[in-house]
C-alpha cells in the first residue's frame, strides 16, 4: 500500500465564531485511533484569541493527549 498507519488523529470544529450557523464560541472535537480501536475522543473549547490561535490551541491539546495515550 502507498499509505499505512497504525495511529490516526482527527480534529474537526470551528476556530472562529460563525453567527449565521449559531456558533457563538469556537470549539473542536477530536479522536485518536490506534490499530482500529478508539483510544481517546473529546471536545476542546476555543479561546478568546484569533482563529489561528485557536487552531494552535487545538493542535497542542490533541498532541498532548496523543503523547499521553501512546505512553500507556
Amino acid at each position: 500500500p502507498a499509505f499505512c498507519s497504525q495511529v490516526g488523529v482527527a480534529i474537526v470544529g470551528y476556530a472562529a465564531t460563525v453567527p449565521e450557523k449559531c456558533i457563538e464560541k469556537p470549539f473542536a472535537y477530536y479522536a485518536i485511533v490506534e490499530g482500529g480501536s478508539l483510544l481517546l475522543q473529546g471536545k476542546i473549547d476555543g479561546t478568546e484569541g484569533t482563529p489561528l490561535m485557536n487552531q494552535a490551541h487545538y493542535v497542542k491539546v490533541v498532541l498532548e493527549a496523543l503523547r499521553k495515550a501512546l505512553r500507556t
